[in-house]
């Protein structure tokens, strides 16, 4: 389907460029412009319009030239329609344009032209083309009239049949021929059903084991046999429908069976049930003209009884039609209604009620039949009896659902259209019936399909038991006349006293009427489906009580309204609440409120439920149920602001807007928000100047605003925040009570950034009403509690931090915020399921409390003292748990480590001396010790997160805090130990924590010597290029290259600084010698070489996280010299070439250039970022090798859908710098990973490219030849110098650039720089020399060899003829693989000249009959002696002497038993000086498979590091 879209998609709007002006092109353009403005999926037209249009022109003028343009362009238009599922509105105005040229085509060429088809299949045709050709038209029309139907029907389910059919042509003159065309179709419709229905009966037999009858044997039998079988069939017939149809079908159909459904909707000749369902509605819509049917068809008949012929006919058809499966039943059900509610139907109308009674009371009957004959079947022996009683009677149980289904929606649909005094006095028998049938469906278990169409008959039926008047104690708005004197208003009072009284009267006179008893009956139904499963029968019932409490008394209706209160709105709304009878009160109250049904009186109860519902939410493991019940709420605050007037909502204006304000920013739904913000407009609209601040609410948050959940939570939260006094204070009490806390992690967060933003606003609020009930929930038991707690309080200290208001923080606050730590520490409870969480959270705080300087010499032991004993006997008791608890893990951890005793490490006692340093302290519980034992903690926490949490607030902890000789003394122990850690110790976690926190050092803040700082840059250096399969961690290598950049920050600010504040200035001599350039070139070094990370593991390319990070960290060293330069002009003399000199950048430069021809997308469009961003720096750097032609190349503004990502947009720029020589080498480096990759689409890329380069060219041949020397000459030095890891790509990017033949005259022409390639050929046959147990890299090297021998086979290069055919036999002697020596052998045989007879000689011959002969994928043993024979005929004595060497060399299978292994090495005898040679071999593979091992069991990813 895909493919056809897209060719649909081209095809159609090429041509429209040609047809539309240039002024609708502008229009469309500014619709597009405003349609990007909303960042929503709302539509505001119908974009594809003219398309549809002409597409459906195209199929009503039959311009399809075959079925598959046909069919394409139909599954087009329904994907157009489709679109508009949401808002079908935008669809009226072109439905006119679409649906009358398919209803006239329709018309024209099928409905008045039914027998043309059967006078033209009489005629002769002669010319075979010609019966061709109208075969294909007439198909092609066929198809067109089967699909014309389907898009109708696809327009009907989309807008809806009501509004479609009202665009259907209704003359009267079309009745009859759509009529007969109904019958038509609908007779072979139900044949075909028949068929398929049947074959898949014998499928599921056949399938299920049960023999069939084959047309052979039944022709084979005798004729006794036969008439024994045909009274058989006979009886079987008449007890069970065909069943005899089993044994006259083959079972090749029952196999195509399924094959023939799928071709029938592209099969002309199949009748659609699309067809069926378009005509009963055309019909539908013919049948209520406002005349007698007789006068239609008075000229032909000239009988009385037309009305007759015509109406049964429908009704024949309306009945067998509505038992029907497909959507068929839904229109033969619309129009049997408008039939049986004409004037002239009076008798027909009862006798189609009589036959509905009849027609459920014999369902009924028959399913109590069918119950009695399973309990007596249950007891026989005969279980294939059963088996086929259970299916008829599920098939019969089906159809029979079916059946009362379009009966059902048949009457419902004719009580609504009719005449309430048509159906009086109602059928008591057909209401009893229907009440029984509901129990029977609700057995069967298809209540879900029935119970709507029950729901929606009931209500009928109701409405017509009851009175016709609309309840007049209904509430009804009243608009006050303005500028009306005071008498005039004193009249108008004493009209509508005098209308009370009337009123009053009237109801009386109501009350007195009876009220029918099956009403309660009903009601009682409708209630019970009100707290239903599925959402549409709440729905529905929520209706039927609207209407149906209309037409009571007041009375009764009040009491109606209040068993929806009391019954619908139970239990706790967070807790043990029903969402469903939640959902189905809040609907049925908003229908009363529409209807003015719930007077002003209930409004004081119905309004705080409303504010509940608002908030409903019940959390049910990893997701929460109630977004329906919020909706439902929103709807209802809707009806109440369109119904009730000003002078009544008014009380309740206020507290409804405020919420409803609140669950449009906060509401995790879309769909609750945007109901949220349409009902806030409903009210401001509708009670104007009552809502404070509702206009510029409604224009700023509206519909699609807060579509954007971000947007949300951040710029509309600043804004409502402004209005202080009607909402900030709900607004802040809804995030601070119940938001911070939601289970979802993405709304903790969002919310705790919302909170940062109202502290702005009003600090002071917060500080005294929420931060105090806020601190204490970090003790809580839940996680996410615990968590939204701790993100809450670290945004509020950020906030007073950035605006200045610390002072406004009480001192009994902060220890209330560091004692949450020393608890949170003791306790141990983040160690359980959702640590990682906690975790980064008390992170937060601790970085929030250092970022606003609490004061940490305090001892935690005396406030904790006091806390406790204001908190009261509450708190003891959870205390108390607390301590059983930590008491019950300390008894676990303690048997846990009782059986092993391990001896101390290197890490472990370094460990030990720091904190044998803080013992002394820990008895007094200091703060800061608390907190850095908490931070170290969680600095070795396997998660990458909590690690970079903790550095942050190591980070600002030493910079704040490590004023004291004793604090610095205990950080130069940290560092000693943290180099320890990263040095040697086997963890993974430690070491990436301590290179993290070995960045976070306080180097502004403390003169740390040059010692240390030599010290920490060499360890994270070291762990950079940690080789050791024990030590060596892509995590730890970035983490310290993040730590370096930091460092080599530090560096060049103290350089810069110096430079500029000393008076005497320095020689850029002794600059070079100071320690911190030296310090600084290291550092600049050491990421130069981490550009060539190439490591790999499961995760992929992991070395390229080494590789971006280093570029970027290099290109913020040269921006900050750079801008450091343009801010001080005292230090002009300190330029970048004095820091950076021209070798430095050219060598970063032609690494960005290498890298950005890598086949990684994100590396490629990092490199070339930077790269744009160096050649138009401003300051200029004016020593870059061309550097004007690369700006040429690489522009200041690019366009604005370029994308670097897109190959066949940035390669071909990248490549025209090829034709620089300093940046030659570098770049083709990293094409040949491009070229020489797995992606088809990368290659072609890179192919085409480099074309495009050398064709550039073509206008200067002299300089074109040049390029292609330089160029060859770089691949030349590539294979030469090629890694382990480029082998394969190498090669398969060779032989990619040759096959361009660019490079073909430096062979044909003989010229003298061919050297070049056969220096290369001769490279490459060293390296599979050397590599010969490389199979992916021996049968990529296949190809390039075959390429040289072949193509250079007719020259007269002996030396590129001579290694060719050596390295295909070096290939061929490869006793290993199998397949290489296949693939080696085929590619000898393309050759011509090496089976050429020259001279009488006969060796050609022996060579080729050896080659062609020779099954090559055979055992060595049989392979062996071929070869050498073919060896010694082409004089390759090397190649001899290699086989000597190891003959019996096998392929390795992949797991063989051992004993195949043992029987194998018997069969073969070796020498001894190979099986000492193939022992040394073992045992240093051993040794390998060993460390290999080793690091195996240590866990590669940092998720398998568990806490114990």
């Amino acid at each position: 389907m895909e493919s056809h879209k897209d060719i649909t998609l081209n095809s159609s709007k090429k041509p429209l460029e040609f047809v539309i002006c240039p002024e609708e092109q502008q229009q469309q353009q500014q619709q597009q412009q405003q349609q990007q403005q909303q960042q929503t999926c709302q539509k505001t037209f119908v974009q594809e319009a003219p398309e549809l249009i002409m597409l459906i022109e195209k199929l009503t003028q039959l311009k399809h030239l075959n079925k598959d343009e046909l069919i394409t362009n139909t599954t087009r238009i329904i994907y157009i329609i489709d679109q508009y599922l949401e808002q079908p509105t935008l669809l009226d105005i072109h439905l006119n344009d679409i649906i009358q040229p398919l209803i006239n085509f329709i018309k024209s060429n099928y409905i008045n032209n039914i027998n043309s088809d059967n006078n033209n299949c009489n005629t002769n045709v002669i010319d075979n083309t010609t019966t061709t050709t109208k075969i294909t038209t007439k198909a092609i029309k066929k198809l067109s009239i089967k699909n014309s139907f389907r898009i109708i029907y696809v327009l009907s389910k989309v807008r809806g049949f009501k509004t479609i059919v009202k665009l259907f042509q209704h003359e009267a003159i079309d009745l009859l021929p759509v009529l007969d065309q109904l019958e038509i179709s609908y007779h072979q419709w139900v044949n075909i059903n028949k068929q398929r229905d049947r074959l898949n009966e014998i499928s599921v037999s056949y399938s299920s084991g049960i023999t069939l009858k084959k047309k052979e044997q039944i022709n084979n039998k005798n004729e006794e046999e036969k008439e024994e079988e045909k009274e058989k069939e006979e009886e079987k017939e008449e007890e069970d429908g065909d069943n005899s149809f089993i044994e006259n079908y083959d079972i090749n159909d029952i196999i195509n069976n399924n094959n023939h459904n799928i071709d029938d909707e592209y099969n002309e000749n199949v009748i659609s049930w699309e067809e069926v369902y378009v005509l009963a509605l055309w019909v539908s819509l013919l049948v209520i003209i406002p005349f007698k049917f007789s006068s239609l068809d008075s000229a032909s008949s000239g009988e009385g009884n037309q009305l007759k012929s015509i109406s049964s006919r429908i009704l024949k058809l309306g009945k067998l039609a509505l038992g029907d499966v497909s959507k068929i039943r839904d229109s033969f059900s619309e129009l049997l209604s408008k039939l049986l509610n004409r004037p002239d139907m009076k008798f027909e109308q009862k006798q189609f009620i009589k036959w509905s009674t009849e027609s459920i009371q014999s369902i009924s009957n028959n399913n109590n039949n069918n119950t009695n004959n399973t309990n007596n079947n249950n007891n026989n022996n005969n279980n294939n009896n059963n088996n086929n009683n259970n299916n008829n009677n599920n098939n019969s149980d089906n159809s029979n659902i079916l059946l009362i289904i379009g009966i059902y929606s048949t009457l419902a649909s004719m009580f609504k259209k009719g005449n309430r005094l048509d159906f009086l006095p109602m059928d008591m028998n057909l209401y009893g019936k229907i009440m029984d049938a509901n129990k029977y469906l609700s057995s069967s278990g298809s209540e879900r399909i029935t119970k709507k169409i029950f729901l929606k008959l009931l209500q009928r039926i109701a409405i017509i038991m009851l009175p016709p008047v609309s309840a007049s104690w209904r509430y009804q708005k009243l608009i006050k006349p303005l500028l009306l004197k005071g008498e005039l208003i004193k009249q108008i009072n004493n009209d509508n006293s005098k209308d009370n009284k009337e009123k009053e009267e009237e109801e009386e006179e109501e009350e007195e009427e009876e009220i029918p008893e099956e009403i309660d009956e009903i009601l009682e139904e409708i209630m019970k489906s009100l707290r239903d499963k599925d959402t549409i029968i709440r729905w529905t019932s929520a209706k039927a009580i609207g209407r149906i409490v209309n037409l009571l008394p007041k009375d009764m209706g009040d009491q109606v309204i209040g068993l929806v209160i009391d019954q619908m709105f139970e239990k706790n709304e967070f807790i043990d609440a029903d969402p469903s009878a939640w959902h189905g009160g809040c609907l049925a109250l908003a229908e009363l409120a529409r209807r003015g049904l719930l007077l002003p009186e209930r409004l004081d109860t119905v309004v705080p439920l409303l504010i509940r519902a608002l908030f409903f939410d019940i959390i049910k493991g990893t997701y929460s149920v109630g977004s329906h019940v919020r909706d439902s709420a929103c709807y209802l605050c809707w009806a109440l602001a369109r119904t009730y007037h000003n002078s009544i909502l008014s009380p309740y204006l206020m507290i409804i807007c405020q919420n409803l304000v609140v669950v449009s920013l906060y509401d995790r739904e879309i769909n609750c928000r945007k109901s949220a913000s349409a009902a806030f407009q409903e009210m401001v609209g509708r009670h104007q100047g009552l809502v404070p601040n509702g206009i510029e609410i409604v224009t700023t948050a509206d519909f699609f605003t807060v579509g954007n959940k971000n947007n949300s939570f951040t710029t509309l939260t600043t804004f409502i925040g402004k209005f202080q006094i009607d909402y900030y204070p709900i607004v802040i009490k809804h995030l601070a009570t119940i938001k911070i806390y939601n289970w979802d992690l993405e709304i903790r967060q969002l919310a705790s950034k919302s909170i940062h933003l109202l502290t702005n606003i009003n600090p002071k609020d917060i500080i005294d009403n929420y931060l105090p009930l806020i601190i204490p929930n970090t003790q809580s038991d839940l996680v996410h509690v615990k968590h939204g707690a701790s993100l809450a309080i670290s945004q509020i200290l950020i906030s007073l931090f950035e605006n200045d208001n610390i002072n406004l923080l009480p001192d009994n606050l902060k220890m209330m915020i560091l004692m949450t730590i020393k608890n949170t520490k003791n306790e141990k409870l983040f160690k359980g399921k959702g640590g990682v969480l906690v975790r980064i959270g008390m992170c937060k705080i601790i970085y929030s409390i250092c970022l606003v300087e609490f004061p940490l010499d305090r001892n935690l032991s005396e406030t904790k003292k006091q806390t406790e004993s204001n908190n009261g006997s509450g708190n003891e008791d959870r205390a108390a748990a607390l301590k059983l608890k930590i008491a019950m893990l300390k008894a676990k951890t303690s048997q846990m480590n009782k059986p092993t005793i391990t001896p101390p490490s290197k890490s472990s006692t370094a460990a030990i001396s720091t904190t044998t340093t803080a013992a002394k302290t820990n008895d007094n519980e200091i703060a800061f010790n608390i907190i850095l034992g908490y931070l170290s903690e969680n600095l070795n926490h396997p998660n990458e997160e909590v690690q970079k949490e903790a550095s942050k607030a190591f980070e600002l902890l030493f910079s704040k805090y490590i004023s004291s000789k004793e604090k610095k003394s205990l950080l130069l122990e940290l560092i000693d130990s943290h180099c320890k850690i990263l040095r040697n110790d086997i963890n993974r976690s430690a070491r990436r924590g301590s290179s993290l926190l070995l960045g976070s050092l306080p180097f502004y803040g403390i003169n740390i010597s040059n010692q240390y700082l030599t010290k920490v840059i060499n360890e994270l250096i070291d762990s950079v290029f940690q080789e050791d399969p024990k030590f060596k961690d892509i995590e730890t290598r970035v983490n310290s290259i993040s730590s370096l950049n930091k460092i080599g920050v530090y560096i060049l600010n103290s350089i810069l600084f110096k430079e500029e504040g000393k008076e005497e200035l320095k020689t850029i001599d002794q600059l070079k010698k100071s320690n911190n350039y030296i310090e600084f070139i290291k550092i600049w070094n050491c990421l130069g070489l981490a550009t060539n990370d190439y490591s790999i593991d499961k995760r992929g390319d992991i070395g390229s996280w080494v590789r971006e990070l280093s570029c970027k960290v290099l290109f913020d060293f040269i921006k900050l010299i750079n801008q450091r330069n343009n801010k001080n002009k005292s230090s002009i003399y300190l330029s970048i070439e004095d820091i950076i000199n021209q070798k430095m950048i050219t060598e970063f430069i032609s690494k960005l250039f290498q890298l950005s021809g890598e086949k990684l997308d994100k590396i490629r469009d990092v490199a070339c970022k930077i790269i744009h961003e160096l050649l138009w720096m401003e300051p200029s750097i004016n020593y870059i090798p061309h550097k004007e032609q690369l700006m040429k190349i690489i522009v200041k503004e690019q366009d604005v859908h370029f994308n670097w990502f897109r190959t066949e947009e940035s390669l071909p720029l990248i490549c025209k710098v090829l034709q620089f020589d300093c940046y030659l080498y570098p770049l083709l480096f990293g094409l040949f990973s491009s070229l020489g990759g797995t992606s088809r689409y990368l290659i072609n890329d890179s192919i085409e490219s480099i074309k495009q380069y050398f064709s550039s060219f073509d206008n200067r041949p002299h300089e074109k030849l040049q390029k292609i020397v330089s160029f060859s000459k770089s691949i030349l030095e590539i294979s030469l110098n090629v890694p382990q890891r480029m082998v394969q790509p190498t090669f398969r990017s060779i032989y990619n650039l040759l096959s361009t033949h660019i490079f073909d005259f430096f062979i044909i022409n003989n010229s003298n720089e061919k050297y070049i390639f056969e220096r290369i050929l001769f490279n490459c046959y060293q390296i599979i020399k050397s590599n010969q147990d490389d199979i992916y890299l021996l049968l990529n090297s296949i190809e390039l060899f075959s390429y040289f021998f072949i193509q250079y086979e007719k020259n007269e290069n002996e030396y590129i003829k001579c290694y060719s055919i050596k390295a295909l036999l070096l290939l061929l002697s490869n006793l290993k693989y199998p397949k290489v020596r296949k693939l080696a052998a085929d590619q000898l045989k393309k050759s011509i000249k090496l089976f050429m007879n020259e001279n009488n000689d006969t060796s050609p011959s022996l060579i080729k009959s050896l080659v062609f002969n020779t099954k090559w994928e055979d055992s060595v043993q049989v392979i062996l002696e071929p070869l050498k024979s073919l060896l010694l005929l082409l004089n390759q004595d090397e190649l001899l002497e290699l086989l000597s060497e190891n003959p019996t060399k096998r392929p390795i299978p992949l797991a063989p038993p051992i004993t195949s292994i043992e029987e194998y090495k018997d069969k073969i005898q070796h020498s001894d000086d190979n099986t000492n040679n193939n022992n040394n071999n073992n045992n240093n593979n051993t040794n390998n498979n060993n460390n290999n091992n080793f690091d195996d069991n240590l866990p590669e990813d940092s998720q398998d590091l568990m806490e114990i």
